[in-house]
């Protein structure tokens, strides 16, 4: 298992907390996958946390590094 620290970042809202409204904003989350789906050039996470769900997706050509990083390393290291 490989731990990831997040350095510096503190959490600035919760999975249940976003709407439409935060769209292009910058986020940080915190919680843990709950589910991962790869469907070649995009991945799906479910992110958990105690108030709900939130889904990230990771394209390969807007975040190659972000997908690249999910599709080669364990669910422990995301």
């Amino acid at each position: 298992m490989t731990l990831d620290f997040q350095g510096n970042l503190e959490r600035t809202h919760h999975c249940g907390d976003l709407r439409a409204a935060h769209a292009g904003q910058t986020v940080v989350l915190m919680g843990w996958v709950n589910r991962r789906r790869d469907h070649g050039d995009l991945i799906f996470l479910d992110l958990r946390d105690r108030t709900g769900i939130t889904q990230i997706v990771l394209d390969k050509e807007l975040i190659p590094e972000g997908h690249a990083r999910a599709s080669t390393s364990g669910r422990s290291t995301l």
